[in-house]
């Protein structure tokens, strides 16, 4: 069995956002999400490695976007749910704020009936 590596629990997640990718503007949404990252469905396929802008824009609880930078850690995974939408990616957030994990990291827990998922980048003493 294959051991899970991924440091935050993801929760399912239905949320719009707006990529800017260089001279690109994507619409895109996302599939699942972390405190460290989210697998998101747009309708342009970008690269590993390459460094995007993101604006979530209908984060529950949220009356604001909530903005990210993020690498692309794997692409062109085929989204078979969104038509509109069929390339696919794992992104990992390299700048945010620590209020804005902490958002995303409330929405997984509630989402996952857990509480005080810890969602610091340093281990806790």
């Amino acid at each position: 069995m294959k051991r899970e590596q991924r440091r935050y629990p993801r929760a399912d997640a239905d949320w719009s956002l707006i990529i800017n990718a260089g001279e690109d503007f994507l619409t895109a949404k996302t599939i699942d999400i972390s405190a460290g990252g989210a697998f998101i469905c747009c309708q342009k396929s970008i690269g590993e490695a390459a460094r995007v802008y993101l604006s979530f824009i209908d984060v529950p609880s949220l009356n604001r976007p909530l903005p990210v930078t993020a690498e692309v850690i794997r692409s062109n995974i085929h989204c078979v749910e969104d038509e509109s939408r069929p390339y696919g990616m794992g992104i990992r957030f390299t700048g945010i704020t620590n209020e804005d994990r902490k958002i995303i990291s409330a929405v997984v827990s509630d989402h996952l009936g857990e509480h005080d998922i810890d969602w610091r980048e340093e281990e806790p003493e």
